[in-house]
């Protein structure tokens, strides 16, 4: 484990994921396509692309509240 001391001087690069076509989906892209997605990579959030823009972020939980909320 890192000492306190040093959480100061970490950067971001030092802990992000790197970008990567695996964790990024379309806006059009289904609900459980996104639900298996996240399921099969084991993460917690997928990032929304369009266009190699960002435009948003879809999380697990909020993947698992839709489809409680729309359940046949």
């Amino acid at each position: 484990a890192l000492p306190a001391a040093l959480w100061p001087s970490r950067r971001v690069r030092e802990i992000m994921f790197p970008a990567s076509p695996a964790f990024c989906i379309p806006p059009d892209s289904s609900v459980m396509e996104a639900m298996e997605r996240v399921i099969q990579g084991g993460w917690d959030r997928l990032v929304v692309m369009e266009n190699e823009k960002i435009v948003g972020l879809i999380t697990r939980s909020a993947i698992a509240h839709f489809l409680q909320l729309h359940k046949a």
